[in-house]
């Protein structure tokens, strides 16, 4: 039995968790800000247009629009770092099977 002048001892996994968990929290306040600092200063008629303008440049890059939820490096796995760290591979799948044009633009 512990007396109130006892100092219990904790295993350091404990404080590996506290440390995660913080970790965790922190991450998730500064994700929460993190758009509103992006937009800090810019026009809602400036960020229009910077969106209109990337999306078009994806087009001309053969981006479409059943293409919206397969953004490379992102979505499942993603918490696991950028997925597939060998050299040729990007998000956990070769590079060629991006949904990328693979054709060289002619001169």
């Amino acid at each position: 039995m512990t007396t109130p002048n006892e100092t219990r001892t904790v295993r350091p996994n404990f404080w590996l968790r506290a440390i995660e968990h913080r970790k965790h929290q922190l991450t998730r306040d500064y994700r929460a800000t993190l758009g509103d600092t992006a937009r800090e200063g810019v026009s809602d008629e400036d960020y229009a247009t910077t969106m209109a303008t990337l999306e078009k440049m994806a087009r001309n890059l053969g981006w479409s629009e059943d293409q919206r939820d397969e953004r490379p490096g992102f979505g499942r796995g993603h918490r696991h770092g950028f997925g597939d760290h060998r050299p040729g591979h990007f998000g956990g799948r070769p590079m060629r099977d991006q949904g990328l044009p693979t054709e060289k633009p002619e001169a």
